[in-house]
């Protein structure tokens, strides 16, 4: 009977709780869906009066925690890129760093293993209310040649972040 007792106490320990948020739609993991990894807040005389977030997220509710940058302003969300999926889409994919610059900000990204290694700056620029990508620096590294090579690729026509965009689209 002791041994019962303890069960049912251990029991009772576990589900402790687990029903917290029945009938509470605003606590559900629905809400929880975005797992932040990065944020930059943009804000100052280059912006008027809005802020603007952008934020590197996962996915929680994909079983490969797929990777987005948000880009925000206020409660609304007006572009998203979609991050390759490391490992499968692209070897070693990392999001490094999203940094403010005096125009814009500035994505920083690394992939790749073994024979090729990337260092890549994707440059976002705000002009006349929108953000843009207006630059993209690619470094090459090749370790068994002891390598490094440099590439400068301006926009012919910057892209408005606006809607989803893939990261690879960028490229093109």
């Amino acid at each position: 009977m002791k041994h019962l007792f303890s069960l049912i106490i251990l029991f009772c320990f576990a589900l402790q709780g687990q029903c917290i948020n029945i009938g509470k739609p605003s606590l559900l993991a629905d809400n929880k869906r975005w797992d932040v990894w990065q944020e930059l807040t943009l804000k100052g005389q280059l912006y008027g009066q809005k802020t603007y977030q952008i934020r590197y997220v996962r996915d929680t509710n994909d079983e490969f925690r797929r990777g987005y940058i948000h880009f925000s302003s206020g409660k609304t969300r007006f572009a998203t890129i979609k991050l390759p999926l490391s490992d499968f889409e692209c070897k070693n994919f990392c999001v490094d760093s999203i940094i403010q610059t005096k125009r814009g900000f500035m994505l920083l990204i690394s992939w790749g293993g073994g024979k090729y290694l990337y260092n890549m700056e994707y440059i976002f620029r705000y002009r006349q209310g929108s953000f843009f990508l207006d630059k993209i620096i690619t470094r090459l590294f090749q370790p068994e040649e002891d390598e490094e090579k440099t590439t400068y690729k301006r926009m012919k026509k910057p892209l408005k972040m606006k809607g989803i965009i893939a990261l690879p689209e960028l490229l093109n």
